[in-house]
């Protein structure tokens, strides 16, 4: 499959991954296009996590391109794609479990609107309101996912 760089928001061009003799991954390709809701779905070892660490920076392809936005981002860290807008969420959220929602919420990189100075000064309440809720290591199921979600946002 020949995909262009700019055909879709995210571009999955050819990716192929091996550990030792083992292929992860074989000249997998697709895109995701803006506005639309794209599942990735197979059995337990078809390369679905290998690819998600792939396109988020964790582990270099063997071969094969990312795109993102019509840019070349194979193999950048994850901070560097956090810039660029791709952040990866985990199915099980990973909070720091002695801190409080608020406290886990501000735990982000930096350049995120909660780090603005006007935000900080102007709107905390809004971040409040939700982060002082749960005192630390009461977080229930729903809190874990909402929490893992706004420290993306």
């Amino acid at each position: 499959m020949e995909l262009s760089q700019g055909s879709g928001v995210i571009v999955i061009d050819n990716i192929s991954k091996q550990f030792g003799g083992v292929n992860a991954l074989d000249h997998c390709s697709f895109r995701i296009e803006a506005g639309r809701i794209t599942g990735l779905i197979g059995p337990n070892g078809a390369g679905k996590t290998t690819l998600f660490n792939i396109i988020a920076g964790f582990i270099r392809p063997n071969s094969g391109r990312i795109w993102l936005d019509g840019e070349d981002v194979t193999g950048l860290p994850p901070h560097q794609l956090f810039q660029r807008g791709l952040v990866r969420t985990f199915q099980i959220p990973r909070e720091f479990g002695r801190m409080t929602v608020l406290e886990n919420l501000m735990v982000v990189p930096p350049h995120q609107a909660g780090e603005n100075l006007f935000n900080a000064w102007f709107r905390w309440q809004r971040v409040q309101r939700f982060g002082d809720t749960f005192s630390p290591g009461t977080f229930s199921a729903q809190s874990h996912s909402t929490s893992e979600l706004l420290r993306t946002l």
